[in-house]
């Protein structure tokens, strides 16, 4: 393809080769509260009500690994933390906020989970003897089992949206194919034949040239420095380069560093204008992401962001909408204008 300077022409036929940006649900364009923490139910449910004590609108609450039992891989929920996990799911449905858990899947599904002998049973094992059902994304009937017993149940109960946190390398049984952008393709097609009557939304890394087909983007660790910052909307603007218009950052910085109030303010104001907005930390005693905590006026400046950002998200669904026919992201770069 040859176009000269015609880049909002170049990015509409890319789009017909790499595929175009669907439009996520409208939920995704609102406010994500993630932090690395071990919540208990309580915990989360107190921090929803106090979001709404403080007239702060919140639309997807993400819970990091601490959900499921101790490791990078899990899938059973965490008694100590979550006693009535399915009444959790259910309170802050009633809420009306969205879920959105971790996911680690490279160990497999191990002796521990509850769903072990119904998984060690689709693949031919006796749960007797094994320790555990190796990860293999390449395999039909694994992959069947990984998404009726492990997904299917937990998603009937009220999960929404799966952040697949793949940080186990790259290889593959298949020569050339990564476990990553697969895997992105492989829960968004199990959610567009699943329910038709829902857009499909995953959360994930990028998985290369084409991986804006399946948004939302999750753009790694960010640093808690006033320089990461700084390197963001350049980031989030080149992206549209290559059709991945949906990024979600850390916004505050994920490692430890100077949570100084004006950086986590000037960083919220930031995630205001990205295309979607996720607040993040390490499990981190000082990095606090709750806006209403911080003395004033920095608080009631960013509460009065996250309150614009609501004002704006009939505008961004709007140009969202029009990004999926033009191939031209809601943030980019001014050239390509």
């Amino acid at each position: 393809f040859a176009y000269g300077l015609e880049f909002q022409a170049a990015l509409k036929d890319a789009a017909g080769v790499f595929g175009r940006q669907p439009l996520p649900p409208r939920y995704a364009l609102g406010y994500w509260f993630c932090r690395y923490w071990a919540y208990t139910d309580k915990e989360i449910e107190a921090i929803v009500k106090q979001f709404d004590t403080m007239q702060v609108p919140l639309d997807v609450f993400v819970i990091d690994m601490d959900w499921h039992l101790p490791g990078w891989t899990g899938y059973t929920w965490c008694p100590a933390f979550f006693p009535n996990p399915q009444q959790l799911l259910s309170d802050l449905k009633d809420d009306n906020v969205k879920i959105s858990m971790n996911l680690h899947p490279a160990e497999g599904v191990g002796k521990h989970e509850v769903q072990f002998k119904d998984v060690c049973k689709d693949m031919g094992l006796d749960p007797k003897k094994a320790d555990r059902v190796p990860f293999d994304c390449t395999d039909p009937k694994f992959m069947d089992s990984y998404f009726k017993r492990l997904h299917h149940p937990m998603e009937k109960d009220g999960v929404d949206v799966w952040w697949m946190d793949w940080q186990q390398g790259t290889g593959t049984k298949i020569e050339g194919l990564d476990p990553l952008p697969w895997l992105n393709h492989l829960h968004w097609f199990d959610q567009e034949r699943r329910g038709k009557e829902k857009r499909p939304i995953f959360f994930s890394r990028f998985g290369g040239l084409g991986a804006g087909r399946y948004p939302i983007g999750f753009s790694g660790d960010t640093v808690s420095v006033w320089e990461s910052l700084a390197y963001q909307p350049y980031f989030t603007a080149t992206a549209a380069n290559v059709l991945y218009g949906y990024w979600s950052h850390d916004i505050g910085g994920h490692m430890p560093g100077a949570i100084e109030p004006e950086l986590y303010t000037r960083w919220l104001q930031f995630g205001s204008y990205s295309p979607v907005l996720r607040t993040h930390t390490t499990k981190w005693a000082e990095a606090e992401r709750r806006v209403w905590e911080y003395p004033s006026p920095y608080s009631s400046i960013m509460i009065e962001t996250l309150r614009r950002r609501y004002e704006l998200i009939p505008y961004i669904y709007g140009e969202n909408r029009k990004g999926m026919d033009s191939g031209i992201s809601l943030v980019h770069p001014m050239y390509h204008d």
